[in-house]
């Protein structure tokens, strides 16, 4: 019976102690957080009338050179396109409006228009095909993933092309734009990483090429002249209680730009003050 007793207290003097270890073990520890996944919203973007941001805007050439520009943006006022409210901004650059967008978030989405993709040195030939709305947040998400947004097949127009002889004719053209999305999501700062995959095709006459004075030398171009394919990036990061800090248009094979980037860091804001 001596014995029994014994090997009972021994048993709880063991149990004891590692409990003593662990819980000494996890007060010394650093707690640690769960991972939080967040998605855009309406309150990370802050697209009350009246807002405003001041960016340095660095423009890239393609032969390297770069400017610097002082850049703001304003939300100037709300408007009502296909059912849905959205906000305007206006990007101004020595006090001229070189830009507009159009955004929104009054569906619980984040949704923009056609001219969130174009910039001020956008040629002819890259208006806007969609004319709509397109949603560049998906939730929930897991970790990062590409995320095919829309795809948009604009209605044949014409475009000024060269004929044979090098003469100015106009044809017609049909153009489609695939539109993808791939965002690491994080706590403090949503980034978004959005690629424009673009083809234009020249349908008549059958004697016509692609003239570079309208749709630029940059884009991939196919043996016989009549179809065109390229690229564009757009990097968008923003931060909670700031809004947008972070904007950057890449062009990759690009017919669109005359640049190669733009890129655009928050300096100041009137959000949050």
């Amino acid at each position: 019976m001596k014995a029994v007793v014994q090997r009972v207290v021994m048993v709880m003097l063991v149990v004891a102690s590692s409990t003593m270890l662990f819980v000494g073990c996890d007060s010394n520890s650093a707690p640690t957080d769960p991972v939080v996944e967040r998605c855009l919203t309406a309150a990370d973007l802050h697209l009350e009338t009246g807002n405003w941001w001041i960016y340095e805007t660095q423009e890239a050439q393609p032969l390297g050179a770069v400017q610097t520009f002082t850049d703001s943006m304003v939300v100037v006022s709300t408007i009502q396109l296909d059912g849905v409210q959205g906000h305007v901004l206006h990007i101004y650059r020595n006090g001229e409006i070189i830009d507009t967008l159009t955004m929104s978030t009054s569906t619980g989405q984040v949704l923009v228009r056609d001219d969130f993709f174009t910039t001020s040195l956008s040629v002819a030939a890259c208006r806007p095909i969609g004319n709509r709305w397109y949603d560049i947040d998906h939730c929930p998400i897991s970790g990062t993933e590409t995320v095919r947004i829309d795809s948009v097949v604009g209605p044949s127009e014409e475009l000024p092309s060269l004929g044979p002889d090098g003469e100015i004719v106009m044809s017609r053209i049909d153009r489609n734009v695939v539109y993808k999305a791939l965002r690491p999501v994080s706590l403090q700062t949503t980034t978004m990483s959005i690629v424009e995959y673009h083809e234009m095709k020249l349908v008549s006459p059958d004697s016509a090429v692609f003239d570079p004075e309208v749709v630029g030398n940059s884009a991939q171009r196919s043996d016989d002249g009549r179809t065109l394919w390229w690229t564009r990036e757009h990097v968008l990061r923003v931060e909670s209680g700031k809004g947008i800090v972070y904007w950057m248009h890449t062009d990759l094979q690009d017919a669109c730009t005359q640049s190669a980037y733009i890129r655009r860091t928050l300096l100041r804001t009137n959000v949050g003050s």
